[in-house]
């Protein structure tokens, strides 16, 4: 700085005319690297020695030459570089010439401004090295993360990564060159953080950053940057700071897109971005690990905790983001456990002692189906073998939630998802994990969004994306997937739902364990200690899972010959790859294996309640009901059913009361309004208000020859009047004159 001062102090009027002369004081200027205020002291100095000598100098556009020289400068190193050929073909890579290609990628990409295509050449050149043989598929993160590091190191190195601006690094902030009216140009602080870790993501089926925000107080790891929020100064503040109290922004709105150029410059890679907990698959290597809840506090997932294989783990870096809202519906921790020794003691009482809650396999079937929706995600991506519902129904006092609670417990459910006044919280339920359980409360027919089950369920089944609109006029899509439990004092209907569940009756005479033996499962104490060593053992097998499979098909075939619908088999082969586990488990540990009779009688029960309870839809359950059970009182007192040649006319309050009746008395939860609104939707039935028996009621009209298309045979609607004369058959003497609608 003393050197500078004396070379302005000794300046005389030649030296301030003299071009080589201002280009050595800009030099010296930019070599000491001085902090705005310095520049502008250094400058004001200047102006003052070009003010005594009387000198000629334009000093706004001397200001003007300083930015130009030195963005020259900057680039002074690439001028020999960008003489290349980029566009290079990596197609012609060979193994003799692979040393050589690679430092060109790397001299060449530096030189790429557009992150998205230097992150297609590095990848397209990794591909090759697989491809060659020279580099194994395992090694792809690890390689991407070295070339990336190369071509980083050199744009820093020439200062490629100012994204042709005057923006940079200074300090732990944000800063850039700028002229100023009086005195010179300057260093503008831009904002008092950094965005480190600067990954491209896919998060909601949009492009997106995932970063690191750093300031010298806190450092938020793993925060997404949606398009919305890259665009806009304001968003990207307010995301910002909504993560990082600590965190302010200063740059207007102009300055702010070549902020975020100069962000977009540095992305080195990409990672996976996720809004669910559970069995997740690294993509390179194709090994799955778990990402497990550890702590949560206040409705919100505090903690995240991965379960990795030992043998070639994912790098911290490449582990899924976990991102969004749904995650936090998970009603699950599943942390390493508190006396380590007790989780043995725990695994015996789950295969040993908690199987005999119930009788005849049906807490059996419970604890399989725990098993298997842990591993449900590679089994559904794998071999398409869908985890079904568990639907668990009885009346009260039956043990149905008791029992379920208690195995739930085990595998790290804290509680059951209360059902509310809307379906928010089921759905985000069925979207916060795809291999740990949800369990609800009671679920009614009767709820608000009870016709919405339908889609929800299946969707959850089929594993696939769910879409809802937003405030704002948009759509977010997430995948349904939770492994669900469905209790309920009388069991589902939804015809939509029925053949993608296991339907258990639990009755009070099912109970099988009594108040002593139930003291052996030390329910007061913590039952998820089982968990967690569970999930560490189970990823580090993971190449015999495929067994698990064979091993379930095999139970399902033994004990039924196959001779079911597919979707039932499937229901079943899930439940036996459940038991596969359990057997796997108590080989290793010297536990008591399930026999062959045992695992016979529950995938003969898994088959019977799936056929049992696979009933007609409701709304067809009800013409049935109709068609088999009117008579001649019914025509004769009043306005219940009458029928004509060409249709018939009913009471609707007379027939869905009789028919809440009859379908209570089997056990099935029933809501008028779904049945009413399902019919609306048939084909062959209006909703009006008709003539029946010459008076007019509130109710329906039906089209006989369109409701065959639903299994409604015409031919057996008959006028009791008429001595059982078949409809069409009606006489004109013996048919009523109905006066027109």
């Amino acid at each position: 700085m003393e050197q500078l001062t004396q070379m302005v102090a000794n300046m005389t009027v030649e030296d301030a005319n003299n071009n080589d002369f201002q280009k050595k004081f800009f030099k010296a200027v930019i070599d000491l690297d001085l902090s705005g205020k310095e520049q502008e002291e250094t400058f004001r100095q200047f102006e003052e020695k070009v003010s005594t000598l009387e000198a000629k100098l334009d000093m706004e556009a001397f200001r003007a030459e300083f930015l130009e020289v030195t963005k020259q400068y900057l680039e002074e190193p690439l001028k020999e570089l960008e003489a290349e050929n980029i566009l290079i073909s990596i197609d012609q890579v060979t193994v003799d010439n692979i040393g050589e290609v690679r430092e060109k990628v790397v001299r060449n990409i530096s030189l790429v401004d557009d992150a998205q295509t230097r992150s297609e050449v590095v990848n397209k050149l990794i591909q090759k090295l697989i491809s060659l043989g020279i580099a194994d598929a395992s090694q792809y993160n690890q390689l991407q993360k070295e070339v990336f590091a190369d071509v980083n190191k050199l744009r820093l190195e020439h200062g490629k990564s100012t994204y042709k601006s005057d923006i940079t690094e200074r300090n732990g902030k944000y800063v850039m060159l700028v002229s100023t009216a009086i005195g010179g140009p300057r260093v503008d602080e831009l904002t008092n953080f950094t965005v480190t870790n600067i990954r491209h993501a896919v998060y909601l089926k949009e492009n997106a950053l995932l970063v690191d925000i750093v300031h010298p107080e806190k450092t938020v790891k793993n925060v997404i940057i949606t398009s919305a929020e890259q665009v806009s100064r304001d968003t990207f503040a307010n995301k910002v700071a909504k993560f990082n109290t600590y965190c302010n922004m200063t740059c207007n709105k102009d300055v702010f897109s070549k902020l975020m150029g100069y962000i977009k410059s540095q992305i080195y890679g990409s990672t996976e971005v996720i809004d669910y907990l559970g069995l997740i698959q690294h993509e390179s290597s194709g090994k799955w690990y778990f990402v497990v809840p550890e702590q949560k506090k206040s409705g919100q997932v505090t903690r995240i905790g991965y379960i990795l294989p030992e043998e070639n783990p994912p790098e911290d870096q490449e582990l899924a983001a976990i991102y969004g809202n749904n995650h936090h519906e998970v009603l699950v921790e599943i942390k390493p456990p508190k006396h380590p020794d007790k989780w043995m003691e725990r695994a015996q009482s789950l295969l040993e002692i908690v199987p005999n809650l119930l009788r005849d396999g049906k807490s059996h079937i419970i604890v399989a189906w725990h098993f298997a929706a842990l591993l449900s995600p590679y089994m559904h991506e794998n071999h398409v073998s869908r985890l079904p519902i568990l639907n668990l129904f009885g009346g009260k006092g039956s043990g149905k939630s008791t029992t379920a609670r208690i195995i739930s417990r085990f595998f790290g459910v804290k509680k059951a998802l209360t059902l509310g006044s809307t379906p928010q919280p089921l759905r985000q339920g069925l979207g916060s994990s795809n291999a740990f359980p949800l369990l609800t409360e009671e679920f009614s027919n009767k709820l608000p969004y009870a016709y919405l089950i339908s889609d929800l369920l299946k969707n959850t089944y089929n594993r696939d994306e769910y879409k809802r609109g937003l405030r704002e006029g948009a759509n977010m899509q997430f995948s349904l997937h939770s492994p669900t439990i469905i209790q309920g004092n009388a069991r589902l209907v939804n015809e939509a739902a029925l053949s993608r569940m296991v339907q258990l009756n639990i009755e009070e005479k099912d109970k099988l364990m009594n108040v002593d033996e139930t003291k052996k499962l030390d329910l007061r104490s913590d039952l998820s200690d089982f968990i967690e060593p569970y999930l560490r053992y189970l990823v580090q097998i993971q190449d015999r899972w495929d067994e698990f499979y064979e091993q379930g098909v095999e139970y399902f075939l033994n004990a039924t010959a196959g001779a079911c619908d597919d979707r039932t088999a499937t229901n079943a082969t899930s439940i036996g790859i459940g038991i596969a586990m359990i057997n796997d488990l108590a080989r290793q540990y010297d536990l008591q294996e399930w026999d062959s009779i045992t695992i016979k009688m529950i995938m003969n029960l898994v088959v019977q309640a799936s056929e049992e309870f696979n009933t007609k839809p409701i709304e067809i359950q009800f013409l049935d009901y109709i068609q088999n059970h009117y008579n001649a009182k019914d025509m004769v007192e009043g306005n219940a059913i009458s029928i004509s040649p060409t249709e018939i006319r009913i009471k609707t309050t007379y027939w869905t009361d009789r028919f809440e009746q009859y379908i209570k008395d089997k056990q099935i939860d029933y809501d008028k309004t779904m049945l009413i609104n399902n019919l609306k939707r048939m084909e062959g039935i209006k909703i009006n208000d008709p003539y029946i028996n010459g008076k007019k009621a509130r109710g329906m009209t039906l089209d006989p020859k369109k409701l065959e298309k639903y299994g409604i045979p015409a031919d057996l609607w008959s006028d009791p009047l008429s001595d059982g004369i078949m409809l069409g058959e009606l006489s004109e003497e013996s048919t009523e004159e109905l006066p027109p609608q």
